[in-house]
């Protein structure tokens, strides 16, 4: 039995020895006298294949259930885990293949190993762990190839329990020239780089202000650009370390209509959306898991479009925030043009 991030996972092992090997590289995460509540049988796992990949099936396979029983009731990040010895969490998010197994078993000799791969937070910050095989690269040649090594055998820390998310972090690896470091993200950046490496976003009611009680409470965000992870890990431990207060954001819920409404004949209306928030200076829309931020004349238009209109009563809502210009009604057919193709706009 695993245990990932709270979620029994049941697993038919093909043979005696394929089932000890699992047991060595899974042994921080197996889980006792619990009913299984999703069972990997064992000709889901390649049993015929070399055992790195029979590895890696089973481990691909092992976070995809716990993703789908945990869906709607936590928010799972694509992101490596780590802990202080007061169980604060500190979670970088990065897609696959960018650096967390590398920054895992880096960081994992000073802080404590929760995962590469999941950082499972619940309604109260609360972080389970998922203390899997890392999965790291057998060659340079070959970044898809990639073989499991047990925490255990990497020397890495064990978590402190329980743990509560801290800090998070957006990983962006860079080869090139320019300054690396931390830097704060603002909200709308934090909503563009953290979102899509959520998943089972459309299973939240409201997923981008669950998204921004999160931001506000773990103190905002951060990106770090880095060549070599090792380089920051001072960076990052002081960064866990501090008392950061609540950045300042400004923002307003804006929920579809129970209702939508129905335009008549050659009028536009917005199309329906699951979320979307008023930034200001900006609109965050999500449809169907894409999010959408519409500034300028995307955002004037898109706000226009709460009731039925037609090209005039939006060539008069831009003409009174941006003011009359020569060209305004071919700008204006263009940006509508744009929104409707990306399925921001009806028209009847």
């Amino acid at each position: 039995m695993i245990d990932a991030f709270g979620v029994p996972v049941g697993v038919q092992a093909p043979d005696l020895s394929t089932r000890e090997r699992w047991e060595r590289l899974w042994s921080r995460a197996l889980g006792e006298g619990q009913e299984p509540a999703v069972v990997i049988e064992k000709s889901h796992l390649q049993p015929d294949a070399e055992h790195d990949q029979v590895d890696y099936t089973l481990t691909s396979r092992v976070t995809a259930a716990a993703l789908a029983e945990t869906k709607g009731r936590r928010w799972n990040f694509h992101a490596c885990g780590l802990t202080d010895d007061e169980g604060r969490v500190l979670a970088m998010v990065a897609g696959a293949g960018t650096g967390k197994t590398t920054a895992s078993s880096t960081l994992g000799r000073r802080l404590g190993y929760l995962s590469d791969e999941t950082v499972s937070v619940g309604a109260s910050l609360d972080v389970l762990p998922y203390a899997k095989p890392l999965s790291v690269v057998v060659s340079p040649d070959e970044p898809y190839r990639k073989t499991q090594r047990s925490p255990d055998s990497l020397g890495l820390l064990p978590a402190t329990l329980p743990a509560r998310l801290h800090r998070l972090v957006q990983l962006d690896r860079s080869t090139g020239p320019g300054r690396t470091g931390l830097d704060p993200l603002s909200l709308s950046e934090s909503l563009a780089a953290f979102l899509p490496q959520s998943s089972f976003l459309g299973s939240f009611p409201w997923p981008l202000v669950r998204f921004v009680e999160l931001f506000e409470a773990v103190g905002g965000a951060w990106r770090l650009r880095y060549r070599e992870i090792g380089d920051h890990a001072g960076e990052l431990l002081d960064l866990l370390a501090a008392d950061t207060p609540a950045p300042a954001t400004e923002w307003a819920h804006v929920a579809p209509p129970a209702t939508p409404p129905t335009p008549r004949r050659g009028q536009v209306v917005r199309a329906r959306w699951d979320d979307a928030l008023d930034l200001g200076d900006a609109v965050a829309v999500l449809i169907s898991g894409t999010l959408y931020q519409l500034d300028g004349l995307g955002k004037t238009i898109w706000t226009a479009s709460a009731e039925p209109t037609d090209d005039e009563g939006l060539l008069r809502a831009a003409q009174e925030v941006h003011g009359d210009h020569g060209d305004a009604p071919e700008l204006l057919r263009e940006a509508v043009t744009k929104l409707e193709m990306a399925g921001l706009l009806h028209r009847s």
